[in-house]
């Protein structure tokens, strides 16, 4: 199965001069847990519940957002996204496709997809996600 397969094709997006209390307010409206930092549509940063709960609201996003974040193309596989996200550390995934975001995916999505039993990649995927992923779980229900 490939990413585009269980990616979320709307995606929360904001700018890197974006006030965090805005952002803060974007995501609980849209029940987002976590928005995609873009500059002239490319993706420069990914911002979530952890870092919005680690900062003042009188911060701008370019200050608190994961700029080291990794990107991947929706062809990938999910296996690849797991280890991708495992080893940087991310709860979620831009997807991206020729420079332009088309989706995200959610460690959240990749468990409930991987706990479906079956496909020896889903195999793959759960022996990746016994790893240690971040020490924060959204407790929203799109995550």
């Amino acid at each position: 199965m490939l990413v585009r397969d269980l990616m979320v094709p709307t995606v929360l997006t904001v700018s890197p001069g974006d006030a965090v209390s805005d952002v803060d307010r974007a995501m609980r409206e849209t029940n987002d847990a976590a928005a995609v930092v873009t500059e002239n549509e490319t993706v420069v940063g990914l911002l979530t519940e952890k870092e919005l709960a680690r900062t003042s609201n009188d911060a701008i996003v370019s200050e608190v957002m994961n700029a080291d974040c990794a990107v991947i193309q929706p062809g990938a596989t999910l296996a690849e996204a797991a280890r991708t996200m495992t080893d940087k550390n991310q709860r979620f995934i831009p997807a991206v496709d020729g420079g332009l975001l088309v989706g995200i995916l959610s460690l959240t999505d990749l468990r409930r997809w991987a706990r479906s039993g079956g496909e020896s990649e889903k195999d793959e995927i759960q022996k990746v996600l016994t790893m240690s992923v971040g020490d924060y779980e959204s407790q929203g229900p799109r995550t």
